[in-house]
């Protein structure tokens, strides 16, 4: 195991956090879409929705 120093731990903790979010939009996604072509209406369907909150 390499000695890891704080700047290691940091960029660690960012490529976690950013792993968590990219599987994080991908279930929201998927949730809100039922195929994944069809992103262009999931995009209208959260601003429709956005607008009507």
């Amino acid at each position: 195991m390499p000695h890891l120093g704080p700047v290691d731990w940091i960029m660690g903790y960012l490529a976690v956090l950013v792993g968590l979010m990219a599987v994080f939009s991908l279930v929201w996604w998927s949730g809100l879409k039922p195929l994944p072509g069809k992103v262009g209406s999931g995009v209208k369907k959260v601003k429709k929705f956005m607008e009507w909150k």
